[in-house]
């Protein structure tokens, strides 16, 4: 349960993550924040954190997280995985074993929040640090502990109506406790929003840079097989900007044009959708999509999340059209969708949040305004940029195959500059460890008491 050199590691420096709880039950750590038998006012919960990711889903049949009956979760075995747990210089430890080495001239440790579950902070809001042990707090005050929230894995922290950076801010003003000593870690660079008086420090991270393997050190070509050569279109989920580009590729007659995948998962109805969403005039072209239902270019996309570029689709087409995860005016989410086309060498126009392109400069990377209207990324509302980017598809559509052919040889110095900074920072920066981002931010806090 603890490493018995631990007085040793201690005085190595090597970085300590702290937790409350051990379950014997489930042989595992509780994750921090979340009682110790999982139960709250005589209830049975799932760890907040993570919801029902802490389990082993294969152990049982039902999925539903609204079943009234949850005794087969208590059966399940825990993942025992965690972001960090494998990392060289990360030791996990408990609190209590921690306290009996409090002598040692290096006794300090971080007190890690691991977020898997989007509905955290709303659901544990009235919760806060209940569940953290009082000796938590006061070693922080102390300034022997920090407490750092990391939910790297989503961008959303300014989503319309979501409310996760006033509640971390008030448990953090409650405990006492102000930006020197708690931290959120998240994937939301749009920091240009979030107020200046926070009671903690929020950290952006880059967290989807290592998902694609190892990269390449040339530039896929161009080779255009067939009609549907001008574009290269992902969607599994069927997120609202997806459902709308994908019925504006149909209303301007571009969907042959490009490979095109659209499966839209369980949601059905497009066209009672389009109503919520203002736009009624392209009712017409959601019911001949959803009697076209699922497009899908290789892959079942019931069944498979394609992480990994299929290297044949960049080949074939001549831009990618990313529709980003957020769209959202006042977020920039960088997720493995963009890294695709980059790490291909393949050229890019974008469905996100706006001054996404803005941000993407900051890290390094070039775009494609010498030949595409980018205007799209001060565009503050969302069908405006999608207007903008199908009306680059329309234009672009008008050229002949040896046009885009090239077009493509004239960006070859733009996109051979995009690859390279990709792999630069796959192999320098993140060393081509998919968590390196994250203990990176660990480190620094680390060195900083």
């Amino acid at each position: 349960m603890s490493d018995p050199k631990i007085e040793q590691k201690i005085s190595n420096g090597d970085i300590i993550l702290s937790f409350d709880h051990w379950s014997p039950t489930y042989n595992w750590f509780i994750p921090n924040t979340c009682p110790r038998d999982l139960t709250i006012d005589g209830d049975f919960v799932f760890p907040a954190t993570h919801q029902s990711m802490w389990f082993q889903k294969t152990n049982f049949q039902s999925l539903d997280l609204h079943v009234n009956d949850k005794e087969e979760y208590l059966d399940a075995e825990p993942t025992r995985t965690e972001l960090l747990l494998n990392c060289l210089n990360i030791q996990f430890e408990l609190l209590a074993t921690l306290t009996n080495f409090k002598h040692l001239p290096n006794w300090k440790y971080i007190y890690p929040v691991f977020i898997h579950s989007p509905g955290y902070f709303r659901e544990h809001e009235s919760v806060g640090f209940r569940y953290v042990n009082p000796q938590v707090i006061d070693d922080v005050k102390a300034g022997k502990a920090k407490i750092i929230f990391a939910m790297p894995f989503e961008g959303f922290i300014n989503l319309p109506n979501n409310t996760d950076i006033e509640i971390l801010d008030k448990w953090s003003k409650d405990a006492g406790l102000n930006a020197d000593q708690v931290y959120y870690i998240h994937g939301d660079f749009n920091t240009s929003v979030l107020p200046l008086d926070l009671n903690f420090t929020y950290i952006p991270v880059n967290a989807f840079h290592c998902w694609l393997g190892m990269p390449r050190a040339n530039l896929e070509k161009f080779e255009p097989a067939d009609v549907k050569n001008l574009f290269l279109s992902y969607s599994r989920r069927g997120h609202d900007h997806r459902l709308i580009f994908t019925c504006e590729l149909i209303k301007h007659g571009l969907l042959d044009r490009g490979l095109v995948s659209y499966h839209g998962g369980d949601v059905l109805n497009s066209p009672q959708r389009l109503e919520r969403l203002d736009r009624p005039d392209l009712i017409p072209y959601a019911k001949i999509l959803d009697e076209m239902r699922p497009l899908e270019i290789d892959l079942d996309l019931a069944e498979h999340n394609p992480i990994h570029a299929e290297h044949s689709h960049y080949r074939q087409t001549f831009i990618s059209t990313v529709l980003e995860t957020h769209p959202y005016t006042n977020t920039i989410f960088f997720s493995e969708k963009i890294w695709k086309p980059i790490s291909l060498g393949q050229p890019f126009m974008l469905i996100a949040g706006m001054n996404y392109l803005a941000q993407l400069k900051k890290l390094g990377y070039k775009t494609f305004d010498r030949w595409i209207d980018e205007s799209y990324d001060q565009m503050p509302d969302l069908n405006d940029r999608i207007n903008c980017v199908v009306s680059q598809l329309k234009k672009l559509s008008l050229l002949s195959t040896q046009e885009l052919i090239s077009m493509r040889e004239e960006m070859r110095e733009v996109l051979f500059h995009n690859q390279k900074r990709f792999v630069v920072q796959w192999h320098e920066e993140y060393k081509g460890n998919p968590n390196y981002f994250l203990y990176q931010e660990f480190e620094k806090i680390w060195k900083t008491f």
